[in-house]
């Protein structure tokens, strides 16, 4: 995945029937000008790597039209999508293994391969608590860049007796395994909807409490809180979660890149068998 606005014009000569093409949500509007007349088959779109929302207000009448109507798009999955159409499926942003991998020094560490940083998260959550063990409480360290959505107002509303608060910056995989000795993390928006610390903790053994968006969907069958205002959370409150979460059980395959490819194909995915969280981090191991 890309997150440049440039598309290779060229792309739709050497589309295959069925085929799936990717596109930075941000290109989309080229994309749609210049190389969507030129597909005359069956085509996937995939669009992401950007905190432009897919939407009327993000994309522009005039694009979401022409792709929408497009007799050869077939089905279009969106990062940080927010419109309903029967060709538009939600995608989730997943996690950020690009940043560190691209740039050999950077706050949250040196240069390490997406490989390598996947087997160290699974290390963090391995060593972390069990599940019903970890601290009743969200954990948070997106305060250090407060100008980021409305992180300010939301820091405002939390209760502070219900949060942990990350006293400084730290590197990522500190963080991390801060991170899961926590039973919640909190989660408002950054630049865009989506983030990678949602899904960074649903991995890590700690569950995302985001705001009610239209990203909801994502959520329906995963271990997450969704609130409709921060207010909501309390330690009563969480406790209420944290209970409702243990006993109930979840279907992971989303979590996984093979259920993404299957769907992108349009083949049957054969979904893991419905469990409860703390089985899931266990299966992982």
């Amino acid at each position: 995945m890309s997150s440049s606005p440039r598309v290779d014009v060229d792309i739709a000569a050497d589309l295959s029937s069925g085929g799936t093409i990717y596109v930075c949500t941000d290109a989309l509007p080229v994309f749609a000008a210049t190389v969507l007349p030129k597909i005359a088959t069956p085509f996937t779109l995939v669009s992401g790597d950007s905190d432009l929302p897919v939407s009327l207000e993000g994309l522009g009448r005039e694009t979401l039209k022409k792709l929408l109507e497009n007799r050869y798009l077939q089905q279009w999955f969106a990062q940080n999508l927010a419109y309903a159409h029967p060709k538009l499926a939600h995608l989730p942003i997943g996690l950020d293994y690009h940043t560190v991998t691209a740039k050999a020094r950077h706050p949250w560490g040196g240069f390490e391969t997406p490989l390598a940083q996947e087997r160290a998260l699974d290390g963090v959550r391995s060593k972390a608590s069990a599940l019903q063990e970890k601290k009743p409480f969200g954990y948070c360290n997106w305060h250090h860049s407060i100008g980021n959505g409305d992180r300010a107002a939301v820091l405002k509303a939390l209760d502070q007796s219900a949060v942990y608060l990350e006293p400084a910056r730290v590197e990522r995989k500190r963080s991390w395994a801060r991170n899961a000795d926590f039973f919640f993390t909190i989660s408002p928006f950054g630049q865009g909807m989506d983030c990678h610390r949602t899904w960074e903790a649903l991995l890590l053994g700690s569950v995302p409490v985001v705001p009610a968006s239209p990203l909801k969907p994502l959520f329906k069958d995963l271990p997450a809180v969704v609130v409709e205002d921060w207010r909501q959370i309390t330690p009563g409150f969480l406790a209420e979660q944290k209970e409702r979460i243990l006993d109930a059980t979840f279907d992971f395959s989303p979590l996984f890149l093979s259920y993404w490819q299957a769907r992108f194909v349009q083949k049957r995915y054969r979904s893991l068998p419905r469990m409860e969280y703390a089985q899931f981090l266990l299966s992982t191991e």
